[in-house]
């Protein structure tokens, strides 16, 4: 910390004295710094006038004799091993007029300059680097431009819809006219104030909503801006497409913000000849004479709106260290349990660090080279060349790159001149590979030095866990190995002050477990201590000067109230229990409160009241789950995922990030963009799910800037080929997603015939067709994108849902209200255009309907809406125990439903095999057939212009005999055709007609909108599967604990699919009534179905209201 000081002194050296200046090398002489000091010693006096002796009591005791202190070691080695968290950055000192609160870099300051020129941006820097301030400097601009302008902030989880929503009302405070708010939030299950607002805070699925609806046109105009925070969502797995219909529809300026965009330039081009496209046809519009109220909008927006700028940032604030934690077995006497001073708690060596060059793949680094993301900190850096010197001592290359000649004339380094000669070394080795001969042994013995710490502790931990008597089920990376080890750990981290910690899995009962499990070694300690010290002398005499205090205060408190009355102003109360009469209770007074005792909580100060706490804990609903987080909160520690509802989650977030608890164990729904600062991550056991980019966005939770100077990530009952993959494992390409589907396609051609603004309504259409993201720079997507728009046209038409010019009719509104669900909503409008609903829904005399109609209702919607499979070794399993519902659907659906559905299936089945003909001729008249010809493996030619002759050709009998079997197509693969099959048998291959068809002809299989029946459900072996009746089972018997248990849904699990399966049935009736007429059987059937599901529901979920 002496050298720390020194460094923070010389910011000041203009204004340092000649004489402060000799005191500061005379303390850097002290360390044994020579160069330094005499380098220090040798700065020009540049003490400003007037600030003469301002420092004068600049250190409090003399400065040590030369080398008194000396560490052995050159001042740049001790800067880059010991020093790198305090290295000081090149950061602008000028102030920027638009921020008030700090200083913003350069590239921060091209954010503030792309909202006042109303531009679009890409933002892809680190998280925790400070980019998402721009948002609310772009929501500041819109609110005080006018009253009538709306931002829209899309979020891509509930979580952090809701942290921001709370952001914004606690930041923006204004008077708007009656009728307006400043903020609004809209998601599917939860809406306020979302068309009246200012700034809308909602989900990616929500607004895309409000811009494809006909009635939203007019509020859809007023956006002038959007948000879209962890844009790489748009490469995700699930509902990426909605991020890209975002992206090319808003006619506004948008930022798009990201941590981890690998190919921010493939985006920002295809975002630019989106926006290229909305120029031209705007200038169309102008050119044409259009509308005035057109004219006033592109005037409005202006050129600069279809500016995209890039703006890239590649530095973390703070680095991240990674280490394996491999726990000892432990044992002190007393059951194991740790109690506060155990010597176990300072135990540093179990926390082994990792080096992410020891993790390398080397074929993977000869192919690809080293991950564009991957850092080291100062330190590792420095690891690294001395382990490069010993491996090639003759390196004349790594001579140059000894710290002290590379950094020879710079004394005192700063934080870029280390990333700077990171860069240089990882250079170095790359240069290894390609030039030096024996590159890649050299760099596998690098890699195996570097490694070889981490293998020999392994190894030492293995072995001594196998001498218990009782050893770890599953090895040490397994959970019962973290869940015995996982208190020891965080209390580790806790001694060491490396919290507030964020835990991650997906397994949802393991987190639980894990707080649970800190919470308990806590209590067992207080229990040890409580225990002791009440057998003890001092708890008597405390317990006796107690008794004397309270006594005191009483008689303080009555004498008080007798003279209250003739007193003109009351006397402050004062609080005598700690010390009166002289007696001072200590820490006995801890163990006479019912408090956890202070050891024995991970529980900070943090910012808030213990009163705030208990205001914020009494909010939580009431029921056995909030009773255990508020015992988990009572020491410091919670978890966190899905199955919390929305109060427990606030709760346990605001908690953390007002430091209040220490350790949140939480599956995924932290992982993006949420505001939880914390300084060390860990990583438990192997999960299937985690990858490459969600880890980035976990481990960057780590190290926020302006909290911590570094971060650690720990990796914990994780295989070492797992932590292998996810550092050396370079970031995904961001590639386009099949942009549409039929239902997709419907509410495109309801909005084109529907809208009162057609020119609107058409560019929106033509933008989405055109431009989207998988057929940027691929231009046979493009070709397949036009045809399937042109299968789901045909189709719809088909099904009764549009007339032949496109125009929406009969049950279209209803299959576009049930777009989240295709193809069930398809089958359903089906069902119910052929009148299989309405033989069902015959009412009793009261004109209600019975009970058996009812089940019928929610078992058929239950086989096409909630639909999760289970195999039948787990229900026979479930069943074994005992159970009292139905659990799976084994019998199809009753007639004439399942007549319905098949037909449904079949007519979907010939329309798109008609569209696959239509695809392949297209392909074959473009003259690939030599490409075709070819087996795909043998490259061997199937139609050859000679004839084959004779059986002894060149590739033999069988050879011979295929090419005679084959035949002429143009849809089907000449390896299809070998087997003697004919374009007309495609129909056998309906299970997945792409791997039949000929070669580079994309179809999106997974498109088709076909439902397949439940009897003909199988996994990947051909064994059945069965549709879960959760939703049934629920209704029937109504108990959300049955469900979970019987059913196998997780705790948050059963919330959210009776939720969603609550949503749709309310949707369908809604959408029902407005089409009438309301004394239907039908129409009434589903409205008393949706109030009894409601009702059913409401009376096991606390809080829930009705929003239809």
């Amino acid at each position: 910390m002496l050298f720390v000081s020194c460094q923070e002194t010389l910011q000041y050296k203009e204004i340092l004295s000649k004489k402060q200046m000799l005191l500061v090398g005379a303390f850097m002489r002290g360390l044994g710094f020579n160069s330094l000091a005499e380098n220090i010693e040798n700065m020009d006096d540049k003490k400003a006038a007037g600030n003469k002796g301002s420092l004068k009591p600049l250190f409090s005791q003399n400065p040590p004799s030369p080398d008194e202190c000396s560490i052995d070691m050159t001042s740049t080695r001790f800067q880059l091993q010991f020093v790198g968290q305090w290295l000081k950055r090149d950061e602008r000192s000028d102030k920027d007029p638009r921020v008030a609160n700090f200083i913003p870099d350069t590239w921060q300051r091209k954010l503030l300059d792309a909202v006042d020129s109303d531009e679009s941006a890409l933002i892809v820097a680190p998280t925790s680097s400070g980019k998402t301030f721009a948002s609310y400097y772009c929501m500041e601009k819109v609110l005080r431009r006018s009253d009538e302008g709306v931002v829209v902030y899309v979020s891509p989880t509930k979580a952090l819809m809701n942290q921001v929503s709370a952001t914004i009302y606690a930041r923006y405070n204004k008077n708007m006219p009656p009728g307006k708010v400043v903020c609004g939030v809209f998601s599917r299950d939860f809406r306020r104030n979302a068309l009246n607002c200012q700034i809308l805070v909602t989900v990616p699925q929500c607004l895309e909503i409000l811009l494809l609806s006909p009635c939203r046109q007019e509020w859809a105009k007023k956006i002038e801006y959007v948000i879209f925070d962890e844009v790489h969502c748009l490469g995700g797995e699930i509902g990426a497409e909605v991020w890209e219909h975002l992206l090319v529809t808003i006619n506004c300026p948008f930022l798009a913000l990201s941590a981890t965009v690998r190919n921010p330039d493939h985006i920002r081009g295809w975002l630019q000849a989106s926006q290229d496209f909305k120029r031209q046809q705007a200038q169309q519009v102008a050119s044409q004479g259009s509308k005035k109220k057109n004219k006033k909008q592109q005037t409005d927006v202006g050129n600069n709106a279809y500016t995209v700028r890039l703006v890239v940032y590649e530095e973390r604030h703070s680095d991240l260290e990674n280490f394996v934690y491999l726990p000892k077995p432990h044992s002190n006497g007393k059951d194991d349990v740790i109690l506060p001073n155990d010597q176990v708690l300072s135990d540093t060596s179990e926390f082994v660090p990792l080096h992410p060059i020891a993790l390398l793949d080397l074929k993977k680094m000869k192919s690809q080279g080293l991950p564009a993301d991957l850092t080291l900190s100062p330190r590792e850096t420095l690891v690294l060349f001395n382990t490069m010197q010993d491996v090639y001592p003759d390196c004349q290359h790594m001579k140059k790159l000894d710290p002290e000649v590379h950094f020879k004339k710079t004394p005192m380094l700063k934080k870029q001149d280390a990333r700077n000669y990171e860069r240089a070394l990882k250079k170095e080795l790359m240069r290894w590979m390609k030039e030096e001969k024996d590159g890649e042994t050299k760099i596998g013995e690098v890699v195996g030095i570097l490694k070889r710490g981490f293998q020999q502790e392994e190894q030492t931990c293995k072995e001594e866990w196998n001498k218990k008597e009782n050893k770890v089920q599953g090895g040490i990376f397994s959970d019962v190995a973290a869940k015995e080890n996982f208190a020891k750990l965080i209390r580790q981290l806790n001694d060491q002050n490396k919290l507030p910690a964020l835990v991650f899995s997906q397994n949802r009962q393991l987190c639980e477990k894990l707080a649970d499990r800190v919470a308990v070694s806590l209590e067992d300690s207080e229990k040890n201590l409580r225990e002791e010290f009440e057998t003890g002398d001092m708890f008597k005499n405390a317990q006796k000067a107690a008794s004397k205090m309270d006594k005191e205060a009483k008689r303080s408190r009555d004498a008080k109230n007798k003279t209250k009355a003739s007193k003109t102003q009351e006397e402050p109360e004062h609080d005598n229990r700690d010390d009166t009469d002289g007696v001072d209770l200590g820490d006995a007074k801890y163990y006479l409160s019912d408090d956890p005792l202070p050891n024995c909580t991970l529980q900070g100060e943090g910012t808030m009241t213990e009163e705030e706490v208990k205001e914020e804990l009494h909010r939580l609903p009431e029921g056995d789950t909030s009773e255990n987080l508020c015992r988990l909160i009572a020491r410091g520690v919670a978890y966190h995922h899905a199955g919390l509802n929305n109060k427990q989650r606030v709760a346990v977030e605001k908690l953390f990030r007002m430091k209040y608890v220490k350790v949140v164990a939480s599956t995924a729904t932290l992982a993006l963009g949420i505001h939880m600062p914390c300084k060390t991550v860990v990583f438990v056991c192997e999960d299937l799910w985690l990858k490459p980019l969600a880890f980035r966005q976990m481990a960057g939770r780590s190290g926020r800037r302006g909290f911590d100077l570094v971060g650690n990530i720990v990796f914990f009952c994780v295989p070492p080929q797992k932590i292998q993959h996810l550092i050396t494992s370079g970031l995904p390409h961001l590639r386009g997603h099949f942009p549409f589907s039929v239902s997709f396609v419907l509410r495109l051609m309801v909005l084109t015939h529907n809208s009162k603004d057609q020119r609107d309504a058409h560019e929106k259409v033509l933008a989405l067709l055109k431009h989207p993201f998988v057929c940027h720079k691929a231009k046979d997507m493009e070709e397949v994108v036009k045809h399937f728009f042109l299968f789901s046209v045909d189709y719809l038409i088909h099904a009764g849902l549009l007339e032949a010019n496109g125009t929406p009719i009969g049950l279209s509104g209803l299959a576009t209200h049930l777009f989240y669900h295709e193809p069930a909503n398809l089958t359903f409008v089906s069902m119910l255009q052929e009148g299989a609903f309405h033989q069902l829904c015959k009412p009793n005399a009261d004109g209600t309907f019975s009970e058996s109609v009812m089940a019928t209702l929610v078992m058929v919607l239950a086989h096409m809406f909630g639909r999760i499979v289970m195999p039948m070794s787990m229900v026979n399993k479930i069943r074994k125990e005992g159970v009292h519902s139905k659990v799976v659907f084994e019998a199809p659906l009753p007639d004439p439903f399942s007549t319905i559905l098949k037909k449904h299936n079949d007519d979907v089945m010939n329309v798109f095999r008609s569209y696959v003909h239509t695809v392949c001729d297209y392909a074959a008249r473009r003259g690939d057939s030599a490409k075709q010809n070819q087996l795909p493996l043998s490259k061997v030619a199937i139609h050859s212009e000679h004839t084959v002759t004779s059986p002894s050709s060149e590739h033999g009998d069988l050879m011979a005999d295929m090419k005679t079997s084959s035949n002429k197509s143009t849809t089907l693969s000449p390896f299809v055709m070998t087997s003697g099959h004919k374009d007309e048998d495609l129909h056998m291959f309906d299970a997945d007609i792409s791997q039949a068809i000929r070669q580079g002809v994309h179809i999106e299989h997974s498109k088709i909108p076909a439902l397949i029946p439940a009897e003909e459900l199988k996994d990947r072996r051909g064994k059945p599967l069965y549709i879960n009746a959760y939703a049934y089972d629920f209704y029937k018997h109504g108990s959300k604990k049955l469900v979970g248990r019987e059913n196998r849904l997780q705790s948050g699990e059963v919330y959210d699919k009776l939720n969603d399966f609550r949503l749709v049935i309310a949707s369908i009736s809604v959408a029902l009534v407005e089409l009438g007429p309301s004394q239907d059987n039908v129409v009434k059937a589903f409205v008393q179905l949706k109030d009894e599901y409601y009702e059913k529901f409401a009376s096991q979920f606390a809080g829930v209201k009705n929003v239809y």
